[in-house]
């Protein structure tokens, strides 16, 4: 063989290398495609299977509803029927109960009655179960409708069975397409136009990029104007705050007026009260004396009625004693009659044992005569005449016993009535005392509290005169307040004028730094947005078309719920029937009652007459028992109207008595009196003299501080109305700053927008982020099937080198020039190869490290704008705190709001961030890992080629 045609062999060889790498990158793209819409399908058969799982609950849901609607009917029904055959049964006992009382008058109205009472029961039974064919009827419609749905959806999971049996026949074929690919080598022809379009591809996207950065431009321009806009609002922001601090300076000039009108006023209701209490302390006064007046009145005529009573009392005890006397006198002659009649009485006892005894021991020795000697007829009729003596000296005794017992019982009586008396005697003496010692507690008490009114005057004269002191010093002391709060304000004001100023320096520098921030951003964001847009259209087809689906499934259940109201209209239809057949019932069951009452009142009546009569007898029994009551009655007040006359006897003489006295008593008492008034109106007209100099006293002082209240009143007017000119250059400073805090609430709310927008296109950059950890993934899925496949060249490259010593040991060296010459042709493509796969990986890390930057860029721009925000709100939360009496709670809050959402974001932001970085750097050193072993191999490759070069000259 030719060198040449070694040489074109190698060359071929090497285009067909080529080739085949093209076709396996193109193929390799197409299993991705086919993974992608294995990927789709796969989604597409879960949202099937999750619709599949809803539309079965929904149905086991329908068939349960259906279950309880006829478990709910068939109780109603059968509530229904209970109802109707109580109601029936009711009324047939009333119309027994009715026929038993009057059959001949209403046999046929109970007969109509009962006739429509089973028309209307068979009526709505027949309704009933009309009804419920319907709601069966309705029942079964439903189930087949569910049935047909899930035939449907039978017929999905079919349709998606069958779809997905396609897509894995197609990955099958794919698979064999890749095998005959590797046989084919027509193909490389398709290899070269993809490259031509990939060419294209690139030469589009640049025609892109430059777009979009025209765009952004565009865009940077738009942002200009927004922020002169925003520039605009905050000069219109700060002219109200300028109107609404003159209204606050206005309020506070009406406050201040407001306050001295006040102090007027209370002033004027100081000396009203001054007059009135001197009135009332005059008015007190001569009510004190006429009281004095009374009092005396009270306690002379107090001091004769003791005297009568003391007098009536001595009397009482006079009679009482002399009562008391007779009494113990009766009392000790009825003890000693009683005693006298003691002894009497023991010593006819006495006599009589003496007589027993003796007639017993006469008897005896009679008997014994009589036993001895015999006795005759004449001395058993002595012994006869000595029985009837003994059994009438026993009578006499008898009497005599019977005759003390009365005297004892007689002397008990006389002893109770004795000890009646005198415990009533005692009882008049105690109420006697009682009584007049309650007059003079009166008297007392009465004199106590006229003694506790003065002084409750006295106090309250005291009082005035110190709230009208402390009502001056109360004024002196809210003017005092009055100034130093002014003066307060007007140094916070001119703190918060201050720091407003530097606040919107602050602002302007800001805004100029987040412009050409905002620019650059606005550029990057528009490059990514245009890239990411194609990715969303796709999506959003698909999308589209996953809603329609929906919708149509949406409809299907709408008209089952459409179907399942019309069914409940149906069961409220026939329960209004219901109702109303009931309220029929219920009327003739009210006539039937109105007729059974009738009678039933009948026999009531009877009733009432019967016990009637029996009241008028029971009436007639109590009337005859009042009148003999009240003649009792009329004899007892007789008995006790005599009682009544001695006593009222009894009482003329003592009042007599008590006059006569009381005369004497009161000349005497008109001489003390007149002495007594005299004094008393010497003492008087003294502490009258006094009480009008204090007063003289008084009224000068009070004239002289109300002289000294009206100039200071004066100069202080002078001085609130140099004050007033003062507020009044205040005012307008408030008012600009006012206006600044107005632009810098305005502010706010841009400045929360464009951090919204920020947070957006963070996300958006996040996307992105992952897309390119997407192609980096690709890139290494790339690279590893390179290195297996240098891998296979490698063990190629080792059997052609096994080969070729084989070949050298039984071949020439001309032999071996060729073989070498082919050895060192497919080194050059290894290495050509190689650094086309490092070229890539270069490429890759390149644009790795360019993502990185990008986010470390961005996250950089978001954290000062963060930073420079929340800088900004706590200067302008200090503003606010320091115009915090101007300002209103309702800023306070927002700015509170503002501040936590602006956390929260930076927080999320970087949390955000943080995750890209890590993900980013953990994909960078993965890359970083794999180009390592990449090269390492490589080294390991390039040495073997050396050592394989270096054989022809060891040969």
């Amino acid at each position: 063989m030719e060198p040449a045609d070694v040489l074109h062999r190698l060359e071929t060889k090497e285009s067909r290398m080529h080739q085949l790498s093209a076709l396996l990158e193109t193929m390799k793209h197409e299993s991705a495609g086919t993974a992608e819409a294995m990927e789709r399908t796969l989604h597409e058969n879960d949202t099937l299977q999750r619709m599949n799982q809803q539309l079965t609950h929904d149905l086991q849901a329908a068939i349960d509803a259906t279950e309880q609607h006829k478990t709910d009917h068939a109780k109603q029904i059968q509530e229904v029927m209970t109802v109707f055959t109580d109601e029936r049964r009711d009324l047939e006992k009333k119309f027994e109960l009715y026929m038993e009382v009057g059959p001949s008058c209403h046999f046929t109205r109970n007969q109509s009655l009962l006739l429509k009472i089973n028309v209307t029961a068979s009526d709505n039974l027949s309704a009933l179960m009309r009804d419920q064919e319907a709601t069966k009827g309705q029942h079964k419609a439903a189930m087949e409708a569910l049935a047909a749905t899930l035939q449907d959806v039978d017929t999905e999971k079919q349709e998606l069975g069958k779809l997905l049996a396609d897509a894995f026949h197609d990955l099958e074929r794919c698979r064999a397409a890749l095998l005959e690919a590797n046989n084919n080598v027509t193909q490389l022809k398709m290899s070269l136009t993809q490259n031509d379009q990939s060419w294209t591809n690139t030469l589009t996207s640049l025609e892109s990029q430059i777009l979009e950065s025209h765009a952004q431009q565009q865009l940077v321009k738009d942002a200009l104007r927004v922020a002169e806009a925003a520039l605009q609002v905050e000069r219109s922001q700060k002219e109200e705050l300028n109107a609404a601090m003159r209204t606050e300076l206005q309020r506070y000039t009406d406050e201040l007026d407001d306050v001295q009108a006040k102090h007027a006023t209370s002033l004027a209701v100081v000396v009203a009260e001054r007059n009135e209490c001197q009135d009332r302390l005059s008015q007190v006064k001569e009510r004190a004396k006429a009281t004095d007046k009374q009092l005396q009145a009270l306690t002379l005529q107090f001091e004769d009625e003791m005297e009568g009573a003391k007098l009536t009392l001595a009397a009482k005890t006079a009679d009482a004693d002399k009562q008391r006397v007779v009494a113990d006198r009766n009392l000790a002659e009825m003890n000693s009659q009683c005693i006298a009649l003691a002894q009497d009485l023991a010593a006819c006892q006495a006599a009589r044992t003496d007589s027993e005894g003796k007639f017993a021991h006469l008897q005896q020795g009679c008997v014994k005569l009589s036993a001895l000697v015999g006795m005759d007829s004449s001395s058993s009729m002595d012994s006869q005449a000595f029985a009837v003596e003994h059994a009438q000296l026993q009578q006499s005794l008898q009497s005599c016993t019977d005759e003390l017992d009365s005297v004892k019982q007689d002397c008990a009586a006389l002893v109770v009535e004795m000890q009646s008396l005198t415990a009533a005697h005692d009882k008049d003496l105690m109420d006697m005392q009682s009584s007049s010692q309650r007059k003079v507690d009166d008297a007392l008490a009465q004199q106590q509290a006229l003694a506790v009114s003065t002084m409750q005057l006295q106090r309250s004269v005291d009082g005035q005169r110190a709230r009208i002191d402390q009502l001056e010093d109360e004024k002196r002391e809210l003017l005092q307040m009055d100034m130093d709060a002014t003066k307060h304000r007007v140094a916070v004001l001119q703190s918060e004028h201050n720091d407003l100023q530097d606040a919107h320096d602050q602002l302007t520098a800001a805004m100029a730094t987040d412009r050409t921030d905002w620019s650059a951003k606005l550029a990057e964001s528009d490059a990514l947005y245009q890239r990411d847009r194609h990715q969303w259209e796709e999506q959003s087809r698909s999308l589209l078309a996953t809603v329609a689906t929906l919708e149509g499934q949406v409809t299907s259940l709408n008209e089952l719920v459409v179907q399942a109201r019309e069914d409940g209209d149906a069961c409220r239809r026939h329960a209004e029937d219901l109702a109303e057949s009931l309220e029929r019932t219920r009327v003739e069951l009210i006539d039937a009652q109105d007729s059974s009452q009738e009678k039933a009142h009948a026999a009531a009546e009877e009733g009432c007459r019967k016990d009637m009569d029996m009241l008028r007898n029971d009436h007639m029994e109590a009337m005859a028992l009042n009148e003999e009551l009240q003649a009792k009655i009329s004899t007892i007040q007789s008995a006790a109207n005599a009682t009544i006359n001695d006593l009222v006897a009894e009482l003329t003489h003592a009042e007599d008595l008590l006059k006569a006295d009381q005369a004497r008593r009161a000349q005497d008492d008109e001489l003390l009196r007149s002495q007594y008034v005299e004094d008393d109106l010497k003492r008087k007209e003294v502490e009258w003299k006094e009480a009008t100099t204090m007063l003289k006293r008084e009224l000068a002082v009070r004239r002289d501080n109300y002289d000294s209240l009206e100039t200071k009143y004066q100069k202080q007017k002078e001085m609130l109305e140099a004050k007033k000119v003062e507020v009044d250059k205040l005012t307008k400073d408030n008012e600009q700053r006012q206006l600044k805090l107005a632009e810098l609430e305005r502010k706010l709310a841009p400045l929360a927008n464009i951090k919204e927008t920020t947070a957006t296109r963070l996300s958006e950059m996040k996307l992105v982020c992952d897309a390119k950890l997407k192609e980096s993934h690709d890139l290494e899925e790339k690279l590893r099937d390179d290195l297996v496949r240098l891998q296979k060249e490698k063990r190629d490259l080792e059997s052609s080198h096994l080969r070729a010593k084989d070949e050298l040991d039984h071949s020439a060296s001309g032999r071996y020039t060729l073989v070498h010459q082919q050895l060192t042709s497919e080194n050059k493509l290894l290495k050509s190869t190689l650094d086309r796969t490092k070229l890539e990986l270069h490429n890759a890390t390149d644009n790795v490290a360019t993502l990185a930057q990008r986010l470390d860029a961005q996250q950089n721009a978001s954290n000062t704008t963060i930073a420079d925000l929340s800088g900004r709100l706590q200067g302008l939360d200090q503003q606010w705190g320091c115009m915090s009496r101007l300002s209103t709670p309702s800023l306070v809050e927002l700015s509170h709001r503002m501040e936590s959402a602006l956390s929260q974001r930076s927080s999320s932001h970087d949390e955000a961030s943080g995750k890209l970085k890590a993900k980013t750097y953990s994909k960078s050193t993965t890359a970083k890992d794999t180009l390592k072993l990449i090269k390492k191999k490589i080294k390991q490759d390039d040495n073997k080629l050396k050592a394989t070069a270096s054989l022809p000259k060891l040969v």
